[in-house]
């Protein structure tokens, strides 16, 4: 009796041992493909830390690729297998079921969620309206057209150095393509104080006494040849008799200008106010005209931000004036220049001010040596004293001039047409 009951024990424990299915665990060893068995391919694409459960039924085993990049795991039930994404890189799991066949899964990891670098793109791709970002198989895709080889070049930068094996840049070059861009109105005002006094005093001598002239003698001999000529020099002595200087000027004078330009977003512009000097270039066998620029000369370029709706004003501001040389027909320049870079809000207004120049003066005109003499001196000298302050004010402000979007056309017309249906009704 005893013997039939550690039978019936033993193949009773045989049976539920080959009930529970049993795993062939073969980490970084490629599983032998059964002979009688088919293998279908499938891809499968994680975000680190992002997990894929695999239902275990049938699967009577399982082979790793390249470990260390997902952690595959069977819980005690052995119900299902859990796939957890570990570190960026490529592995492939590889199933094998009871029926031998075997199912192999390519798998790639990615640091980044797809949707996050999605939203990245849409903020680091402001401004260039003529691309589409598109997700498909978790990995990202920028197609469409761009205008420059720069863009091209920023948008592949962005895919190799941000986002390495998990964007890719289908863009194509178009340089003829006309994109829509934002336009900035830049609204200048140029004010300008200029404030000057001087006095003229003193008995004004002449610098040149008498008038000089020459002629030619030339006194034949008969009997012989011509005489060599002879010249001669005569100066009549006049302007003897100095003139009194006695003048006092004072004035002042503001000069406003009111300017408006309109670039488009990012693009450069130029501004000048004042006026130019021309004067000649006399050479041996050609003449040309020289100018010379004063006033305010301003380069603008200015940036905008659709999203926190500021703007960016990279600027260089040149502000002149024309000075007399001693001795010289061309004038000089004073010169004050600014180059800097600001952030303002729309219709904030930046103002350049500073640019201050004061100027003084003393000249002494008279004979020398009598002239320098105390008290008496001033009876052969002449003096001339002034000074001369110039202040320089320009304000800009920037604006955002967008075109109206279709649904405020649709909402301008029907007011228009409600208009004009009320107006026929009030005459009719």
């Amino acid at each position: 009796m005893l013997p039939r009951l550690l039978a019936g024990a033993l193949a009773l424990a045989s049976l539920t041992l080959c009930s529970a299915p049993a795993f062939a665990d073969k980490r970084g060893a490629p599983a032998a493909r059964a002979a009688s068995g088919t293998e279908a391919a499938h891809e499968l694409v994680l975000t680190v830390g992002e997990q894929k459960v695999f239902d275990a039924k049938s699967v009577k085993g399982f082979s790793e690729g390249a470990p260390g990049v997902v952690d595959v795991k069977i819980p005690r039930d052995q119900t299902k297998i859990i796939v957890t994404a570990l570190k960026p890189g490529q592995t492939s799991l590889l199933l094998i079921y009871e029926d031998s066949t075997q199912v192999n899964w390519l798998i790639s990891v990615y640091a980044r969620s797809p949707e996050s670098i999605q939203r990245e793109l849409e903020r680091l791709l402001v401004g260039m309206d003529g691309l589409r970002i598109e997700e498909i198989g978790r990995r990202i895709f920028v197609d469409g057209r761009v205008n420059s080889t720069a863009e091209l070049a920023r948008l592949n930068n962005l895919a190799d150095k941000l986002y390495p094996g998990q964007v890719f840049v289908l863009a194509q070059l178009e340089s003829t393509r006309v994109t829509k861009r934002i336009n900035i109105r830049l609204d200048l005002h140029y004010v300008e104080l200029r404030k000057d006094s001087g006095y003229k005093v003193g008995l004004n001598w002449p610098g040149q006494i008498g008038q000089g002239g020459q002629f030619t003698l030339i006194a034949p001999i008969a009997g012989a040849s011509p005489l060599p000529a002879t010249q001669s020099e005569y100066r009549l002595i006049t302007n003897l008799v100095p003139y009194l200087d006695l003048l006092s000027t004072r004035g002042f004078a503001k000069i406003k200008r009111e300017d408006t330009i309109i670039t488009a977003n990012g693009s450069e512009a130029k501004y000048h106010g004042g006026g130019e000097f021309n004067y000649p270039l006399v050479g041996g066998f050609s003449a040309s005209v020289k100018t010379i620029k004063y006033g305010a000369e301003l380069a603008i370029r200015p940036r905008h931000d659709p999203i926190n709706n500021r703007v960016d004003l990279d600027f260089k501001l040149e502000v002149s004036d024309l000075t007399k040389e001693e001795g010289s027909a061309i004038p000089g320049r004073h010169i004050s220049q600014i180059d800097a870079s600001v952030n303002l809000g729309l219709g904030q207004s930046l103002m350049l001010s500073g640019l201050k120049m004061d100027k003084e003066f003393e000249k002494r005109r008279g004979i020398p040596l009598l002239g320098s003499i105390p008290i008496l001196g001033y009876l052969f000298r002449s003096s001339e004293q002034g000074d001369e302050n110039v202040e320089t004010v320009i304000y800009v402000t920037p604006q955002v001039l967008e075109a109206a979007s279709e649904q405020q056309k649709a909402y301008l017309d029907k007011a228009l047409r409600g208009y004009d249906e009320a107006q026929s009704a009030w005459y009719w």
